[in-house]
């Protein structure tokens, strides 16, 4: 197959996905309202929430609500057109270059792939700067319910006074407990849409609280005070498995490293085995060990609290 046969039907495929994502994207956009509110942080509404949470498209709703759990305001329908876009450009630039099959491996990994890793770094960060928050959070709506405010009052509060992510995702609370849900229904959408350990044992907590009854704000203050401490416990743990993912690092590390030394001082030192097919096994046996040694320690590095 030439290389203009190939480029030929990236380019047919790249027509055939934007033309479906810019579809897909008109037809949200018209069964869309004009009247969204958005709370503070980008964060959208529960009848945002509501309209979205009705996609026949599995893709797009996975996609949807990483962006969303990203911080991030890009519609799906973007987002997927933004990727296939930059994989056919891709594609289409390293046709040129490089021969045959390696465009059509490489230009999915870094139209697809790289923003798949970015999106999973932005959103593993906001997730675990909501648990950071999330002690804070339920002392201030402690210290409101002790004050005697109500429970809507006091979610108000940490919606109105906290930083994103929790504050808007406190607002969005807010929203749906304006739009006629109680706050357990609030609070397990909520769970849904940031899927962190901690809140879900206040999801549960408060579910159970409101069902007997009892003291809320002191539930809510000793978990806060279990947060803190399993929060500690985190930290030790990470600091005792330093040396173990420091090693995983440098071995992984370790052979790109050496081989880029090598090919600098000597560029011709493999060279003469590059065709040799007993090489060829002995480097695919070789990264499968490295790949396989990596995967242990980071199994035997990772402890769940």
């Amino acid at each position: 197959m030439s290389t203009d046969a190939v480029v030929l039907g990236l380019v047919f495929v790249s027509v055939l996905l934007l033309a479906d994502g810019a579809l897909s994207l008109l037809g949200a956009r018209r069964g869309a309202d004009g009247n969204r509110l958005r709370p503070k942080g980008g964060g959208e509404s529960q009848a945002v929430a509501l309209r979205k949470g009705g996609r026949p498209e599995p893709l797009l709703a996975w996609l949807d609500a990483r962006l969303s759990q990203a911080g991030m305001r890009l519609p799906a329908e973007r987002a997927a057109v933004a990727m296939a876009a930059a994989t056919v450009a891709a594609g289409m630039g390293l046709a040129g270059v490089v021969p045959l099959p390696l465009p059509l491996v490489a230009a999915p990994v870094f139209g697809i792939g790289v923003p798949l890793l970015v999106l999973a770094a932005r959103r593993r960060r906001r997730l675990a700067r909501f648990t950071r928050q999330l002690p804070a959070a339920l002392d201030t709506v402690v210290l409101s319910l002790r004050a005697g405010h109500p429970v809507n009052a006091a979610i108000a509060m940490v919606a109105r006074k906290m930083p994103d992510p929790i504050g808007t995702e406190f607002a969005v609370v807010c929203d749906e407990m304006t739009y006629g849900l109680d706050l357990r229904e609030a609070l397990v959408n909520l769970g849904r849409r940031v899927p962190v350990e901690d809140l879900h044992f206040l999801v549960v907590a408060i579910r159970i609280q409101m069902g007997t009854g009892g003291n809320l704000a002191g539930l809510l203050a000793a978990l806060a005070r279990m947060m803190r401490e399993r929060d500690k416990l985190h930290g030790k743990i990470k600091a005792l498995s330093a040396e173990g993912r420091l090693s995983a690092v440098i071995l992984a590390a370790m052979p790109f490293l050496v081989i880029a030394a090598v090919t600098a001082f000597n560029p011709s030192y493999y060279g003469s085995l590059a065709g040799d097919t007993t090489t060829r096994a002995l480097v695919i046996g070789g990264f499968c060990g490295l790949f396989l040694g990596v995967f242990l320690i980071a199994r035997m590095v990772r402890f769940k609290v």
